[in-house]
């Protein structure tokens, strides 16, 4: 009976070793890749911001981005955004709307999923211009932007 709780043993120490060092590796490059996209100024402007600064949003075709912050898919869009921001017109403005906590945009732009985005037209409805969803790359994005 020891003998065979020991065998059990010797198998089972070296994949928990493994396990926790393929845990440590994944989350420790997840860490990275965030700070990486951090570390660049983000060309997504917090909903609040915007809100708190209309006049400045006049001249630009404006898109909410309803992002979760535990959405990959939104993750990888704000990356791809952030990164290829050079790409991005001067007349394009992304508003970072947090899906969680936006129930009131939600339901006036019927979005049901995070990762949506939503062009509206910038005068005092808000009214939508265009509405897409998963768009995984800032191309992806731009060719589905509107002119108004």
């Amino acid at each position: 009976m020891k003998s065979s709780v020991k065998n059990v043993l010797w198998i089972l120490l070296p994949l928990l070793v493994i396990g926790v060092g393929v845990f440590t590796v994944v989350r420790s490059s997840s860490d990275s890749d965030t700070a990486a996209v951090s570390q660049q100024e983000s060309i997504l402007i917090d909903y609040d911001e915007y809100r708190a600064d209309l006049t400045s949003f006049e001249d630009k075709r404006v898109v909410y981005f309803f992002h979760a912050r535990w959405c990959g898919t939104c993750r990888a869009l704000e990356g791809s955004l952030t990164r290829n921001q050079g790409q991005i017109p001067s007349d394009v403005a992304f508003i970072k709307v947090d899906y969680d906590t936006e129930d009131e945009l939600k339901e006036k732009y019927g979005v049901r999923l995070q990762h949506t985005l939503v062009q509206v037209r910038n005068d005092t409805d808000n009214s939508i211009v265009g509405k897409w969803t998963g768009q995984p790359t800032t191309q992806a994005v731009l060719d589905d932007l509107q002119e108004v």
